[in-house]
């Protein structure tokens, strides 16, 4: 199986666990993961996949620091684009975008020719307001204020959006954080805003 042109066979290439969660089109998506297994690097693919396949396609994505931003574009992104002759603009992190002028919000955004869009973000729960498209937020559990990224990203599912919320658990294991609030209603509380729940075990 080859997605989006890119000379990337899923079944050889990934792992398994990584491909469930490249080919799981659900509108909410949970992952609990662990720390460098892969999972940012499926995720990138499934947002290049995706931008390649659909035109006009807007993929947000939350990181939790302007510079693990940049790299989602410069480090991840870049790699697919290039692997599938894609061409795509700001690759190398040169495309700043104002994203909300008055709050100061800015993005770097990968710019397809398509016009598909990938815009990656600071952890900024403002910068979801009004906004349409999926949203992808990386290390939910490190940004500073988790809980209203989430909120905020939620409504842009209403539209048929979709919802990727991803992190480890933070390093000082506090256990009461909006995200891992969310693994324990997604694991053990019956998974109330249904989730597609993802966690792989040391086996996986």
């Amino acid at each position: 199986m080859q997605a989006g042109g890119a000379d990337v066979n899923l079944k050889d290439y990934f792992l398994p666990y990584q491909k469930r969660w490249i080919l799981d089109e659900s509108p909410m998506k949970l992952y609990a993961k662990s720390r460098r297994i892969g999972i940012t690097y499926a995720t990138s693919y499934r947002a290049n996949d995706k931008c390649l396949r659909r035109p006009n396609h807007v993929q947000w994505v939350s990181s939790r620091d302007e510079r693990t931003a940049r790299e989602f574009i410069t480090d991840y992104v870049a790699k697919w684009a290039s692997a599938a002759n894609a061409v795509c603009a700001g690759l190398n992190g040169e495309r700043m975008r104002v994203v909300d002028m008055e709050k100061g919000i800015r993005a770097f955004a990968a710019e397809y020719g398509n016009g598909s869009r990938i815009v990656s973000l600071s952890s900024t729960p403002e910068a979801f307001a009004g906004k349409g498209g999926d949203v992808l937020i990386d290390e939910a559990d490190l940004h500073a204020d988790g809980g209203r990224v989430i909120d905020m990203a939620l409504p842009c599912t209403t539209w048929g959006g979709q919802l990727e919320v991803v992190s480890a658990l933070r390093a000082d294991g506090h256990a009461n954080t909006p995200f891992c609030r969310l693994v324990r209603e997604a694991s053990e509380g019956g998974n109330p805003m249904g989730w597609s729940f993802h966690r792989p075990s040391i086996l996986d």
